[in-house]
């Protein structure tokens, strides 16, 4: 599979990797914290964005994942928002 990414699909999936790193460690420092998890989470659909090169690829796979990404990301909001309503 060869991927045409242009800058901001090279820095999107730059960033999902950053991000999945910093919760891999969380997790690995704290056994279990839904912020890390959450960071796994929207470093995923992160990179899934980069890959798409920010949802427009009209491919068949760039469809899927889509919406593979997008309920990513709606997972990662719903862990990250609980995480933030619990510290309140």
């Amino acid at each position: 599979m060869h991927l045409n990414l242009s800058t901001n699909g090279i820095l999107a999936v730059t960033t999902g990797l950053c991000a999945i790193a910093w919760g891999i460690w969380g997790l690995t420092q704290y056994i279990f914290d839904s912020f890390s998890i959450g960071l796994v989470f929207f470093g995923s659909g992160f990179i899934i964005f980069g890959i798409t090169d920010g949802f427009n690829d009209q491919t068949y796979r760039g469809r899927i994942l889509f919406k593979v990404g997008i309920l990513i990301f709606i997972a990662a909001a719903l862990i990250l928002g609980y995480f933030f309503i619990k510290l309140i």
